[in-house]
């Protein structure tokens, strides 16, 4: 038994790191290499889309495509999303002008591939996620949430909007509401870690502004620390629980079991961490 589940979660493996390779040829520009670094390809998000791909059981011939294309549209976003405005020397310029050009590339990408096999339902269902993510996105930047129910979900939207529209299009929204519990524990995870180091964050830089304009908080949560962190732990022990709710109805979630139960550690960890220096 033991066996078998070794074996499969090497295959696994494989797969993974076979499919990262060809993302990393296929972003790979000679001139914008010399300029910028290679793009991030976030390797949760690529066993997730994995993961959802095996679940809806589309055909060999277009599932790795499914799932390179995604990837291609996430790595254009995440690019897009490490650009900065704050003011540039010169020198430094050309390099945010090429990493904004690269996004676009990147994205560029996925539409060529599509149109290749004729897939008009696929890029119309990214497109139609791109189109979500961004608005999701200029909601969460610009603190127009007006509740912390309303922004933790906006944050969400902007990790898995993507997922959601390809799930749903199948018509298997429990598959959507697991990745989507999925990327945005591992978001807030992210912003904690921020937050606790003391760099800036986008998700506790909302919350506080939240809390500083919103009368009905309790005084205790103005510009509190502790309060903030436990927010959001909140919010992650619930997503985990609707993720434990939705698992058992898929298939193939051995490598995925595998990477909750690390999720899980490290959130314990952390929780465990700030207790101690609190």
């Amino acid at each position: 038994m033991n066996a078998n589940k070794n074996a499969k979660l090497q295959d696994m493996n494989t797969r993974l790191m076979n499919l990262k390779e060809v993302l990393q040829k296929k972003t790979r520009q000679p001139y914008m290499s010399k300029i910028i670094q290679q793009p991030y390809i976030d390797e949760d998000k690529l066993l997730l889309i994995m993961f959802i791909v095996d679940n809806l059981q589309i055909p060999k011939s277009k599932a790795d495509k499914y799932i390179i294309t995604t990837m291609l549209v996430q790595i254009a976003l995440d690019t897009h999303e490490s650009v900065q405005n704050e003011p540039l020397p010169l020198e430094r310029l050309k390099g945010r002008q090429l990493t904004i050009l690269a996004g676009t590339y990147y994205s560029g990408l996925y539409y060529q591939i599509l149109a290749e096999i004729d897939d008009i339902f696929m890029i119309r269902t990214l497109a139609e996620g791109i189109m979500e993510v961004n608005e999701h996105k200029v909601s969460v930047y610009s603190h127009a949430r007006v509740t912390v129910e309303s922004l933790m979900e906006s944050l969400k939207k902007t990790e898995s909007s993507l997922f959601d529209r390809i799930t749903h299009f199948y018509n298997r929204g429990e598959l959507g509401e697991l990745a989507a519990n999925l990327v945005f524990i591992n978001r807030v995870l992210l912003e904690k870690k921020q937050f606790l180091a003391g760099k800036p964050s986008i998700l506790f830089d909302a919350l506080s502004k939240l809390f500083e304009t919103e009368q009905s908080v309790p005084f205790t949560l103005h510009n509190n620390k502790q309060s903030l962190i436990h927010i959001c732990d909140k919010y992650v022990s619930l997503s985990f629980k609707e993720i434990e709710q939705s698992i058992d109805k898929c298939e193939h979630t051995e490598l995925f079991r595998e990477k909750l139960k690390w999720m899980k550690s490290q959130q314990q960890e952390a929780v465990q961490s700030f207790v101690e220096e609190g």
